[in-house]
């Protein structure tokens, strides 16, 4: 007989297991959904500041007064040091050969005025020092002489002292009734003991104006040697052969007009916006371009004085850059005093003085992204 056996329904399937697709989808929804929230966390147990991407800046200045010729390297291309970035071309025509020829001469003529006062100057104020040099060195020479008479002196009173000292050293019975008779002091000792004393004295005065007077004459020798640069500076000789010289190379850019003559880069970096165009104008020592150092990069933040508290030299802070790109940084500077300017910086205190940290990176390299870009700067709270 089979064994007992219970029937089966036909309505009972067995289970059948979720899909892999879908088991894997709602794992990657739930790990997304816990980053935002932990991201979403830190965020909003943070402070947010902005602030704003910098790099070390060469200036690069015309050297003459000219025009913009021709341009070499276009902005945001890369130059490298002593490298020609642009073209300065003289603009003779636009001046005056005949004016500048005028002005040469005026100039020449003042710098022979100019010369000639220096000369005269020179020379009677050259005669008085060299009479106090001559006067200087004959009251040396009579010191000199003094001193010597007094060592003389000194000698003579110093050897009689020591004869009067063998004459007592005899035996006494011999001079006994002659010398110790009285009991009055040897006034001839004491006055050779006085004269020697002064002698002596009077050398050392001696030797002390001989020394004043070398030193005296040490310091009009320096004056007379240095005497010439002294008058001719103070005569505007020199200015006025400066002026001289920029007035003769402007001549000759003049007569030679058409002249091209490049500038070149003192250092690397990267080409940035052109303050002039080609055709302008620039005047020597007018600013023309800046060179951005792209691997000298760094932000700088401003924060409210009061902000101050979550910031501190070589913490580490976090960084959002455009893009969403994330990377750390470090605080490197945190300035010593507040600065005057730029209070509009958010904070409802407008006496708040703002203060203007330094971040640089700390391993990763920041995106490229354009110098002045605007970075967000996350710190705990």
């Amino acid at each position: 007989m089979p064994p007992n056996t219970q029937p089966t329904s036909s309505d009972e399937q067995p289970a059948i297991p979720a899909p892999m697709g879908r088991t894997i989808l709602i794992a990657a929804v739930a790990l997304a959904i816990s980053l935002g929230l932990t991201r979403w966390l830190d965020i909003s147990s943070s402070r947010s500041y902005t602030a704003y991407l910098r790099s070390h800046v060469t200036l690069i200045t015309a050297d003459r007064d000219a025009r913009i010729h021709e341009i070499l390297i276009d902005e945001g291309e890369t130059a490298e040091a002593g490298q020609a970035i642009f073209l300065l071309k003289s603009d003779g025509a636009a001046l005056k050969p005949a004016a500048k020829r005028h002005e040469v001469s005026e100039l020449e003529a003042e710098l022979e005025q100019s010369r000639a006062k220096a000369e005269v100057n020179l020379a009677w104020r050259l005669k008085n020092l060299r009479a106090e040099i001559l006067e200087t060195r004959l009251k040396s020479a009579n010191f000199l002489k003094a001193r010597f008479n007094q060592r003389v002196e000194e000698y003579a009173w110093q050897k009689f002292l020591e004869q009067s000292d063998n004459t007592l050293a005899l035996p006494a019975d011999v001079f006994q009734s002659i010398v110790f008779e009285s009991t009055r002091p040897d006034e001839t000792r004491v006055r050779a003991k006085l004269n020697h004393e002064a002698a002596h004295n009077a050398i050392e005065v001696s030797s002390v104006l001989i020394d004043l007077c070398e030193r005296r004459l040490k310091e009009l020798e320096k004056l007379e040697a240095d005497l010439p640069e002294k008058i001719q500076r103070a005569a505007g000789l020199d200015a006025a052969e400066s002026r001289l010289a920029r007035a003769r190379e402007e001549l000759q850019q003049i007569e030679q007009p058409q002249t091209e003559r490049p500038v070149t880069t003192p250092a690397y970096g990267t080409v940035g916006i052109y303050r002039k165009k080609v055709g302008e104008r620039v005047a020597a020592g007018e600013p023309i371009v800046e060179l951005l150092d792209g691997d000298r990069r760094f932000l700088t933040l401003q924060i409210p004085s009061r902000s101050l508290p979550h910031f501190a030299v070589d913490a580490e802070v976090a960084l959002e850059f455009p893009g969403g790109d994330q990377r750390t940084g470090i605080v490197r500077r945190i300035p010593p005093q507040t600065s005057d300017v730029g209070r509009d910086i958010g904070t409802s205190d407008s006496d708040d003085a703002p203060i203007t940290l330094r971040i640089d990176p700390v391993d990763r390299l920041w995106p490229e992204v354009p110098i002045g870009s605007a970075v967000t700067v996350r710190v705990k709270n």
